[in-house]
C-alpha cells in the first residue's frame, strides 16, 4: 500500500471517528432532554398526588367537624387544593410542551448527524474495499463492521427514544418533520468487507487453504 493511499486512509478514518463523536454528542443531547420531560413529568404527577391526598385528608376531616366555622374553613382548603391542582396541571403541562419542542430540535440534529455518518461511511468503505488486500481484509472488515454497528445502534436508540417521548407511535414507519421524513424502518449498514470475507473463505476451500 502506499504512502498516499495510506494517508488517504488515514484521513477518511479519521474523518469517520469524527462523524462517530458527532453523533455520541447528538444522541447524549437528545437522551439528556428526553430525561428532563420525564423528570418534569414526574415531578408534576408527584405534586397531584400530594395534593390529592391533602384534599383527601381535609374531606376526612370535613366529616368530623361540630363548628360550622372550622367546618367552612376546610371547605375553603379544599377549594383551594382543587385549583392549585389545575394549576399545576396546566404549568406541567407547559414545561412538557417547551421540553418537547426542545426535544424535537434535537432529534433532528440527530437524524441530520446520523445521514452525513450513513454518507461518510459509504465513502470510507468504498476506499477500504477498493485498496483493502488479502492481509487487511479482517482487520479492515472488523474496523467498518464497528463503525457500522456505532451506526446502526446509535439509530435504533434514537428511535426507541421517539417513541418512549410519544413523538411517534409504536407502529410508524417514519419520523416526519418539515424538512423531511427519516424511514424508521431502515436497513442496518454492513461493510462491503463482510460479503469479500465470504467469497475469500470460499476460495480458501476449494483451494484447500
Amino acid at each position: 500500500m502506499t504512502n498516499t493511499v495510506e494517508n488517504k486512509r488515514a484521513e477518511y478514518t479519521a474523518g469517520m471517528e469524527s462523524k462517530i463523536a458527532e453523533m455520541d454528542t447528538a444522541l447524549q443531547a437528545v437522551q439528556a432532554k428526553f430525561n428532563e420531560l420525564e423528570d418534569v413529568k414526574a415531578s408534576g404527577k408527584q405534586a397531584v398526588a400530594e395534593m390529592e391526598a391533602n384534599k383527601a385528608q381535609l374531606k376526612e376531616e370535613i366529616n368530623f367537624v361540630t363548628d360550622l366555622g372550622e367546618g367552612k374553613l376546610l371547605l375553603q382548603q379544599v377549594g383551594e387544593i382543587e385549583k392549585d391542582i389545575e394549576l399545576q396541571a396546566i404549568v406541567t403541562q407547559g414545561q412538557a410542551v417547551k421540553i418537547a419542542g426542545e426535544l424535537e430540535e434535537l432529534f433532528k440534529t440527530f437524524y441530520a448527524v446520523h445521514a452525513s455518518a450513513k454518507t461518510f461511511f459509504s465513502v470510507l468503505d468504498k476506499e477500504y474495499v477498493e485498496t483493502m488486500s488479502v492481509r487487511t481484509l479482517e482487520e479492515d472488515t472488523a474496523k467498518m463492521s464497528e463503525y457500522a454497528s456505532k451506526i446502526n445502534t446509535h439509530f435504533g436508540v434514537a428511535g426507541s427514544t421517539l417513541i418512549d417521548a410519544g413523538i411517534v407511535g409504536q407502529g410508524d414507519r417514519f419520523y416526519r418533520t418539515a424538512q423531511t421524513a427519516v424511514h424508521l424502518g431502515q436497513t442496518d449498514l454492513m461493510t462491503m468487507g463482510v460479503n469479500m470475507k465470504r467469497e475469500m473463505a470460499k476460495v480458501k476451500y476449494q483451494l484447500n487453504l
